[in-house]
C-alpha cells in the first residue's frame, strides 16, 4: 500500500508492508527495509509484522513503490 502524507518538508510517500511472519523483530524488519535504494526512514510496528517505509519521492515513482513493497515483504518473510 502506498500512502502520501504531508510533513514539514512537504509531501512524502510511505509504503506500508504487512503480513510478515512472526519471529522478525522490529529492529530486524527496519534494518532489512532500510537496505533498499530510495528508502529514507523505516518504522516497524506490531513486532515487525507491519513496516512503514518512507521513500524519497524524487527517486521512487508509483511503479517502483509497488515493486519496492513487494521486494521488502519478500525479504522480511525469508
Amino acid at each position: 500500500m502506498l500512502v502520501a502524507s504531508l510533513d514539514d518538508e512537504g509531501v512524502q510517500a510511505t509504503l506500508v508492508v504487512q503480513g510478515a511472519q512472526g519471529g522478525v523483530g522490529d529492529a530486524q524488519a527496519e534494518g532489512l527495509a532500510q537496505g533498499f535504494r530510495g528508502v529514507s526512514k523505516t518504522y516497524a510496528i506490531q513486532a515487525g509484522r507491519e513496516v512503514r517505509v518512507v521513500v524519497e519521492q524524487d527517486k521512487v515513482d508509483d511503479v517502483r513503490a509497488d515493486q519496492l513493497a513487494h521486494d521488502i515483504s519478500q525479504k522480511i518473510q525469508r
